[in-house]
């Protein structure tokens, strides 16, 4: 049995090359224990890079040296498979939409054959003088792990939407004790996470960064999506139960450029109302996914009330809230770190959920998401120094905090270990005295 296992969210098969967002986690007997993206330590946003500082962050949090971690979990497949799903999901594009993905369909069939020939069917990482073989976990199955294993549920709907990983856009599974059972995929190229990510790049913001100044814009917005001529720029399609959109379809020749349904539209609408249709056809067509995915649970005798959600799709909170008032849905669990940094958590808990013999997740649930360090009064004082700042110590740090508001002085808190994932999202009370820059 596999007790430590190290998930680690990298460009493992080409290190010198960037990961959306690199990150390390510990799972220990089922349990996540230590998560730390590497942007929380190198300082640059969305790091991709190998994780170093993360592995060697968190193996000094747990106390543990190399020698005890059994393994280490990979949240990607070999190549030969993701390179198959990716051409799968160009053929599937074109019967949907018409759309030929040419340059797609040769590179992936190429790198299919080539990798099934020349590419060694387990890769093996030395990591500080001890080898493994890595474990490759689906994109969409750490997803989904991490964020069933993590929830209080014992049986739920688990659904993973975002912008692409290996080969497909979303997914649906039920979780029943400590397995997850798979119901059916979203094949790459017309998601809706495609859609939102242009008109963020259309109104000036960045790809997988910005997105979340949009949900802000869109409650500002009064679109009509019959006068814009976007009503059916992405529907979700029940027969075939996925996404379909030829427009973004064709946007994937070239997702640095502007978007062909949002920008031509800029001229004529206000960026207000292009947030909000873009809002507005997320929330409808994914609510659509929803409803068909509880209808498939429900046909194969799942009681599919409640919900885990993983993936950055998931990081949209108007569209959680509209989920969770569908009559359909009595609770909801989304993992916290939804996006790509928190594939690490996943893949580890899938490796040691996979395992014969392991049949109770009741050691997975979660209370809280502060799996990062802390530091002391000591080391804070020294990076002020080091800084050449202003200080002042308070032993009452929350009279001293209500007495600067008081006067209207804005004041930010450092308090406690790092949250692993884009947000705090749930407050834990913690008594200690500390520092104040005035």
């Amino acid at each position: 049995m596999k007790r430590n296992i190290l998930g680690v969210e990298a460009n493992f098969l080409q290190p010198t090359k960037e990961a959306n967002e690199s990150s390390a986690s510990l799972v220990q007997d089922g349990k996540l224990k230590s998560c730390i993206a590497e942007e929380r330590l190198s300082r640059v946003k969305l790091d991709g890079r190998f994780p170093k500082k993360s592995i060697e962050e968190v193996l000094r949090l747990e106390g543990l040296d190399i020698s005890k971690i059994d393994a280490i979990a990979v949240p990607f497949l070999h190549f030969t498979k993701t390179n198959y799903k990716y051409f799968k999901a160009a053929i599937s594009t074109f019967f949907d939409t018409g759309v030929f993905l040419g340059k797609s369909i040769r590179k992936f069939a190429y790198f299919t054959l080539y990798n099934k020939l020349k590419s060694p069917k387990q890769h093996t990482y030395e990591l500080n003088g001890k080898k493994f073989d890595l474990i490759y976990v689906d994109h969409h199955v750490a997803h989904a792990s991490g964020a069933y294993y993590c929830s209080p549920f014992e049986e739920a709907l688990v659904i993973t939407l975002d912008g692409g990983g290996d080969g497909l856009d979303g997914s649906v599974y039920v979780g029943k004790g400590a397995k997850l059972i798979k119901l059916f995929e979203i094949p790459h190229f017309q998601s809706p996470g495609t859609m939102y990510s242009g008109i963020t790049l259309d109104l000036g913001f960045k790809r997988h960064r910005h997105e979340g100044k949009i949900t802000g814009l869109a409650a500002y917005g009064k679109p009509d999506l019959g006068k814009m001529g976007l009503d059916d720029l992405i529907t979700y399609n029940k027969k075939k139960h996925r996404f379909i959109s030829k427009k973004v379809a064709k946007h994937h020749r070239n997702l640095n450029a502007k978007s062909n349904y949002f920008y031509p539209l800029m001229d004529k609408f206000s960026k207000e109302d292009l947030a909000g249709a873009a809002q507005l056809i997320l929330e409808r067509e994914v609510l659509k996914f929803i409803e068909d995915a509880v209808d498939v649970a429900k046909s194969k005798g799942f009681n599919p009330e409640k919900i885990c959600l993983a993936g950055g799709c998931f990081a949209n909170v108007k569209l959680n809230q509209r989920i969770l008032e569908l009559p359909q849905i009595s609770n909801l669990f989304v993992y916290p770190a939804m996006g790509d940094d928190g594939l690490s958590g996943g893949a580890a808990l899938y490796a040691y959920y996979s395992q014969p013999g392991v049949t109770s997740k009741q050691n997975s649930a979660i209370e809280e998401i502060y799996r990062g360090g802390d530091f002391t009064n000591e080391q804070i004082e020294n990076a002020l120094k080091a800084a050449g700042l202003a200080y002042k110590y308070e032993d009452n740090v929350e009279v001293a905090i209500a007495k600067l508001l008081q006067e209207g002085r804005v004041v930010g808190r450092f308090n406690g270990r790092m949250e692993y994932g884009p947000d705090p999202w749930k407050p834990i009370s913690i008594s200690f005295t500390s520092l104040i820059q005035q």
